[in-house]
């Protein structure tokens, strides 16, 4: 008799430790993307897009408060994971965000991604620096 009340208290215990189980991982799911944090930064942007034969390159970087900031905006060229640089816009704002980008015509048979770096400048010292890659897509 003893035995059989250890059992029903142990299934008990086994079942409310496995409500408590799922509703944590429910209440901490993962997300789809993971972005690290930054003390002067709110975000940073690395777009990439085709119309046609023709790629657009944007970048953005926004501080999280009215520090001055700079962006450089570099489209590459990709094959065997070799990457190189085909064109580069930069921009700069006194306070608040900075944003940079253009146009160039695709070559076929390649990737292509934009890297984005960012400064955000406090007191006329470089606060943070931060990179950040497209997706990369194929042409």
């Amino acid at each position: 008799m003893k035995g059989i009340r250890i059992w029903g208290i142990a299934m008990s215990l086994l079942l409310v430790m496995s409500f408590v189980g799922a509703a944590f991982a429910e209440s901490h799911a993962i997300t789809d993307t993971i972005e690290p944090c930054y003390t002067h930064t709110d975000k940073v942007e690395a777009l990439l897009s085709f119309s046609g034969s023709t790629a657009t390159s944007k970048g953005r970087i926004t501080p999280s408060g009215s520090y001055s900031s700079k962006v450089t905006v570099k489209l590459q060229r990709g094959k065997d994971n070799k990457w190189t640089t085909i064109a580069t816009w930069t921009g700069s704002c006194a306070s608040g965000a900075a944003k940079a980008g253009g146009d160039k015509s695709l070559t076929k048979g390649y990737n292509y991604r934009v890297k984005v770096t960012g400064c955000v400048y406090e007191d006329d010292k470089i606060a943070e620096t931060i990179t950040k890659y497209s997706s990369s897509k194929y042409y």
